[in-house]
């Protein structure tokens, strides 16, 4: 008898619930086997997303953090090298995460975290 792959997609859409993630919408795209737009924690936090690609054996999870407007314009008036200095500060503290990350820090003062939960065996750790 072959033995039955779980449905992802229903464990990752179950998880978000546990935690208190509170799902907004499904994410369709042809590049997903499946993905999820929420808000966690309940309905006062923040927007993540919760994809899996197609043919890759990990869900990755990210998260938006916009600068708000303010700190965006005290950045703006910085002498070049003081924005060098405070970017080079910035990657040393994101790499020390282990996240992966990227930003632009050039127009929409956004930094984006990713971190990837593997799914081996058939089984998925979810991580707290």
């Amino acid at each position: 008898m072959a033995e039955q792959k779980p449905n992802f997609k229903s464990v990752i859409r179950n998880y978000i619930l546990t935690i208190g993630g509170v799902l907004k919408e499904e994410i369709n795209d042809l590049k997903l086997e499946y993905g999820f737009q929420f808000i966690y924690p309940n309905k006062i936090g923040n927007p993540m997303t919760m994809v899996q690609l197609k043919k890759r054996n990990y869900v990755e999870i990210s998260f938006g953090i916009k600068i708000n407007e303010k700190h965006a314009e005290e950045f703006k008036g910085l002498q070049d090298i003081d924005k060098r200095n405070f970017m080079k500060n910035l990657q040393k503290m994101l790499l020390q995460t282990g996240l992966i990350f990227n930003y632009d820090f050039r127009q929409n003062y956004i930094i984006s975290l990713v971190d990837k939960i593997f799914i081996e065996n058939n089984t998925i750790s979810l991580n707290d």
